[in-house]
């Protein structure tokens, strides 16, 4: 990139050294090197980082203030909305968009999850046609069966929507303690009678929601004591993090805003005295952010003021 062209990477993860001279052109004498490591991720159809998913939807903020992301994960199916009053709810928005199985098909949710488990996995169901406002009058009962499975194992069988929990309302259903190996939590819809659909998919993890910090800003946050970063508050350009009881090994250290929202993210190996060096590779605003180091064995956080 040093004659001023572009450069399309592939995903995965870099390291730029960037070096001054005295002179032009590299040459000169040479002065102290900046490296950043950084992660390149694909965007397109990727779940966003707080395991909030607005299943058919764009993003949407809820009554408590929570974001959920655009509709995303997904392999198959078709999406859908309707326009009425939501019973059992005051985010009806997030229940009047979803999507659903194309022609009976299958379709499939794959969710990025930090760690094997145990997760928590709530799925938002509102049956928008058979019985609802607007739609069939007739014929309701078995008019939409469909079986859900959450990492393979079957969680909801014979569905039917209506007949179990009635149309037009927002339904949830709650699945704990589910185990994930591969590092993404599926979730997969099978039609039996007509077209399997769904509202919204929540992920929740030991620690809070799947792939987030906080879900929230009003939530309180415990601080890990092995995960000291310095100066703090911070001017926003460089912190370094200490480390208590990692040993010399390759770590992953993440940036979110007190809304979840993933800022920064790079790999790097702490060096023999337990420490490593984060330069920020973009202007941050004023406030509380929330810093996360994981290595094989320890998950840490800790807040960050940025002033």
């Amino acid at each position: 990139m040093g004659d001023g062209g572009t450069w399309t990477p592939a995903v995965g993860n870099y390291t730029l050294k960037a070096t001054p001279y005295a002179s032009s052109n590299g040459s000169g004498t040479a002065g102290t090197a900046l490296t950043v490591n950084f992660t390149v991720t694909n965007q397109t159809n990727t779940p966003s980082t707080n395991g909030l998913i607005n299943s058919g939807g764009g993003q949407y903020t809820d009554s408590q203030s929570r974001t959920w992301g655009a509709d995303a994960g997904f392999s198959g199916g078709v999406t859908g909305a309707k326009s009425f009053d939501v019973a059992g709810t005051t985010d009806d928005g997030l229940y009047l968009s979803y999507r659903y199985a194309t022609n009976g098909a299958p379709f499939s949710y794959n969710i990025p999850v930090s760690g094997t488990g145990p997760h928590t996995v709530r799925l938002h169901f509102l049956e928008p046609y058979f019985g609802a406002p607007g739609g069939k009058t007739s014929g309701l009962a078995g008019a939409r069966v469909f079986h859900v499975d959450i990492e393979g194992t079957r969680v909801l069988s014979n569905y039917d929507i209506y007949s179990q929990d009635g149309a037009g309302k927002a339904i949830v259903k709650t699945f704990q303690n589910v185990a994930v190996s591969d590092g993404a939590l599926t979730v997969s819809f099978a039609s039996v009678t007509n077209n399997a659909i769904i509202s919204a998919i929540e992920v929740i993890s030991a620690n809070g929601y799947s792939g987030a910090i906080i879900d929230s800003p009003q939530q309180n946050i415990t601080e890990s004591q092995p995960l000291r970063a310095y100066p703090n508050p911070n001017s926003g350009v460089k912190i370094s993090l200490m480390l208590a009881g990692i040993p010399q090994e390759v770590v992953k250290i993440s940036l979110y805003d007190t809304a979840g929202k993933l800022i920064q993210s790079f790999d790097t190996e702490v060096n023999t005295q337990g420490m490593v060096e984060m330069v920020f590779t973009e202007r941050l605003n004023k406030g509380l952010y929330i810093l996360r180091v994981m290595s094989e064995s320890k998950d840490m956080r800790s807040r960050v003021v940025i002033e």
